[in-house]
């Protein structure tokens, strides 16, 4: 309820933007044509850090903790890209995410060292429930694939080493809304949550951003990124948060 007050609000943010934006779409890019497809791709950086539990057997179960004074201190690499088709009502959403994190944490007098190369890949088909001139709002359910490399050490009382490969498929449920706040401006809401057992016991995402269409083809988006994930395996306990700042270039066409 939270979310869907939150997307219906994005709608109401500007009055005014319906009749000052009549060429853009929501998201700030070209003109839409109900009668063909659109597309946007946008590939982007996440600064990502990383807070929750990775426990790899044999090795010891770390604990990374949210309140790092280097938000970014985990971070090796992260890479991201999204893209979107829509055709009136309808839409059609992927993004393929690839991050590699570092953990080095001290557990019961042991050192633990924890590589994490991790790729997220989904895919969703959705329908315009609001199309409106100065907003709208889509829903969509799919599935998102996550695969997990996992390399890990530790030392000290506790001697072992690990190299475990992890994959699984969650089923997806979500929206985005998108809310025009001037002629070039607009802000948007994406959410989805998923899982449920199928795959991970829990996973959800959140991405609030604000975009500028730059001219009939590319378009700047920023905003934050909070995905997170809740998977338990016989040798795997990985319940982590990954989130940080977002910064891309969407070229539409």
């Amino acid at each position: 309820m939270l979310f869907c007050g939150i997307a219906l609000s994005l709608l109401f943010a500007s009055p005014l933007a319906g009749g000052r934006a009549s060429s853009q779409t929501p998201d700030g890019g070209p003109g839409s044509d109900s009668n063909r497809w659109r597309f946007e791709f946008v590939p982007y950086l996440w600064f990502a850090s990383l807070d929750g539990t990775i426990g790899v057997d044999p090795l010891p179960t770390v604990r990374i903790p949210a309140d790092l004074p280097d938000p970014m201190v985990n971070l090796d690499f992260a890479l991201a890209d999204a893209f979107r088709a829509r055709k009136g009502p309808w839409v059609v959403l992927s993004d393929i995410t690839f991050t590699k994190l570092g953990v080095d944490e001290t557990v019961s007098s042991s050192q633990v060292e924890i590589d994490s190369v991790l790729v997220w890949a989904s895919l969703a088909a959705g329908y315009a429930v609001v199309d409106a001139p100065g907003g709208r709002v889509e829903v969509f359910a799919g599935a998102r694939y996550t695969l997990l490399d996992n390399d890990g050490r530790s030392t000290g009382v506790i001697t072992a080493s690990s190299s475990k490969v992890d994959d699984w498929v969650d089923p997806i449920v979500g929206f985005d809304a998108r809310g025009q706040l001037a002629e070039r401006w607009s802000v948007g809401l994406l959410a989805n949550i998923g899982g449920f057992g199928v795959g991970s016991d829990l996973s959800y995402e959140i991405l609030p951003r604000v975009s500028y269409a730059w001219n009939e083809i590319i378009t700047l988006h920023a905003g934050y990124r909070l995905l997170s994930m809740d998977f338990d395996s016989s040798n795997l306990t990985y319940d982590v948060r990954e989130s940080g700042w977002i910064a891309g270039v969407g070229f539409g066409f």
